[in-house]
């Protein structure tokens, strides 16, 4: 207790010392270190300014999304923020993509082991699990043992991240507030409803393009998640095609709507399936079969109309492909899948802007006023288009 005693008194006394002291300093220095001093507060003043700005924008942010402010009147930069995060989020789903495609031809489990270096064996550090930004950090090699990593990692989450983002924009955030807010009626969670839907169409669709390319045997439970989504999709009588000026794309479509346009778009990609598999007939069994599923699953999910336009992006997407290695030009050619993804990405995010143009505007009066004449010319288009595919890459290996 005694101790304790002159601890605290010695304390007060240092306090009281050097609290004389600085009036001591202060009292007797010049004007002019008393104007340097106080130059040098105010040059430090300005350091914390961004910090208080963002706050305040993230407080303002956060009162926005209480007090339920719609997406159309969102400012650039949260709209911005919300496209990050949207990124962020497809490129953790492509790291994911990545196992997938590693494991599921080698049917091991995707949980256990962790994510481990192909060349050493031993496990990943969650630093250097990070997408896109460890392997940069890193320069493609492995901390441990220094082995190369494959640069299909990040452009497989730069793919899918990109993916999420322009869908995301297209549907939700653009200063018009997105062909899906308009199909909702501007009802915000049905909407953030179907564009997860959107979202495990695209998903799936890149993972049966890796499983493709990778030639991976055939393992139907890759669509069950996708096709499970779907379902709920048509319980919830969501819309499933960008299709503006139809009653099928509306909140107040009859209750069996959604199911006769989910069954119509099932028979289009039926048809189409089997007009690619003519087409198509030495492909491998595991490739005809993921193809297949890819074209049944766009058509239950964005109904004929949209699946018969798709078609036609997709089928001349591979046609001038197909023309450019016959004249000599040294490309890849795409799968069929993967041509599939890429359209399905271009019309979910740019519909709107489609639309708005001189030319597809008339489609899309034919396609809302004249629907059977819009799927059996597009139909018939990308049926054609195969045709001559095949034609063209008739000595060329089908993947």
């Amino acid at each position: 207790m005694r101790r304790g005693r002159v601890s605290f008194a010695l304390t007060k006394e240092y306090h009281h010392d050097r609290h004389y002291t600085d009036s001591n300093r202060s009292s007797s220095e010049s004007p002019s270190h008393v104007r340097s001093r106080a130059s040098l507060d105010l040059s430090r003043q300005p350091a914390a300014a961004p910090l208080r700005h963002a706050s305040a924008s993230v407080q303002v942010a956060v009162s926005q999304l209480i007090a339920g402010v719609p997406i159309a009147e969102w400012p650039v930069w949260l709209r911005a923020f919300a496209a990050g995060w949207l990124f962020v989020l497809g490129s953790c789903f492509g790291s994911f993509l990545n196992v997938v495609a590693y494991r599921w031809p080698r049917r091991m489990s995707l949980s256990k082991p962790g994510s481990h270096c192909p060349h050493c064996s031993r496990p990943i550090a969650p630093r250097d699990n990070v997408p896109i930004m460890a392997w940069l950090w890193l320069r493609g090699r492995c901390r441990q043992c220094g082995g190369a990593i494959a640069a299909r990692y990040p452009l497989v989450e730069l793919l899918a991240g990109m993916a999420f983002l322009l869908v995301g924009w297209g549907e939700l955030l653009t200063s018009r507030g997105g062909w899906l807010l308009a199909a909702t009626h501007a009802h915000e969670g049905r909407a953030t409803l179907a564009l997860a839907g959107h979202l495990t169409l695209v998903t799936t669709l890149l993972a049966a393009t890796l499983l493709v390319l990778d030639r991976a045997p055939w393992r139907g439970a890759l669509y069950w998640p996708a096709a499970m989504v779907a379902g709920a999709l048509v319980a919830a009588r969501l819309p499933v095609a960008p299709i503006l000026a139809a009653p099928a794309n509306t909140l107040d479509r009859p209750p069996g709507m959604a199911l006769t346009a989910a069954a119509l778009g099932l028979a289009i990609g039926i048809a189409l399936a089997a007009i690619w598999r003519i087409t198509q007939r030495n492909a491998a069994a595991g490739v005809a079969r993921y193809t297949v599923g890819c074209w049944l699953l766009v058509g239950v999910y964005l109904g004929p109309i949209a699946t018969a336009g798709i078609a036609v992006i997709a089928s001349l997407g591979e046609l001038a492909t197909a023309a450019a290695q016959r004249v000599g030009l040294s490309i890849d050619r795409l799968s069929t899948s993967g041509w599939l993804l890429a359209a399905v990405v271009v019309v979910l995010t740019g519909w709107t802007f489609l639309m708005d143009s001189p030319g597809l505007g008339a489609a899309q009066s034919i396609a809302a006023g004249r629907p059977t004449i819009w799927i059996v010319g597009s139909v018939a288009a990308a049926g054609a288009a195969m045709v001559i595919t095949r034609l063209l890459a008739r000595d060329r290996p089908v993947r």
